[in-house]
């Protein structure tokens, strides 16, 4: 595929899950559990699959399962299937709400899998600075971050004396 072809699909692939994801809120609002979760999945693993268009599939296939990401990605793709499975199954809200909410959260654990240092800072910031990263994501915020715990890592190894890392 071209270049081009490949960024119209992933754009349309994107576009898509973001309409699945907007529908699957109307569904929960009008009381359709069911279809509030197939939606809500269904538009995440749309962008997933997006993500294919641009890297190519097995590249991606290879970037989703290298080491780094693995435990992420599985987690991920698990809860994927599993929040469908527990809302056909059993139609308890609760559980269904538990489970949508820890996919949303492997969500951001497997996206930021993708961020150099990403875990690394989101494990090491106070919660406030976790809150911002997730939920505000402001890409330079990030990078700022990551470079000041690159240049700190370069400059003041851990276990020095005075540097309070």
């Amino acid at each position: 595929m071209s270049y081009q072809t490949r960024l119209r699909g992933f754009v349309a692939c994107f576009i898509l899950g973001w309409v699945l994801s907007f529908c699957s809120v109307i569904a929960v609002s009008l009381g359709n559990i069911n279809g509030f979760v197939l939606l809500y999945s269904l538009g995440n693993a749309v962008a997933i699959f997006a993500t294919m268009f641009l890297m190519g599939p097995m590249r991606q296939l290879r970037a989703m399962f290298a080491p780094v990401r693995v435990i992420a990605t599985l987690i991920f793709l698990g809860l994927l299937v599993g929040t469908i499975v527990v809302a056909v199954q059993t139609k308890n809200f609760v559980a269904v709400l538990i489970c949508v909410i820890l996919q949303f959260l492997a969500g951001v654990w497997y996206s930021i899998s993708y961020i150099p240092y990403g875990e690394f800072v989101m494990l090491s910031n106070s919660a406030e600075e976790r809150f911002k990263l997730t939920l505000f994501g402001v890409w330079s915020s990030r990078i700022i971050i990551i470079a000041r715990e690159m240049v700190l890592s370069i400059c003041c190894p851990a276990g020095t004396p005075g540097t309070g890392v």
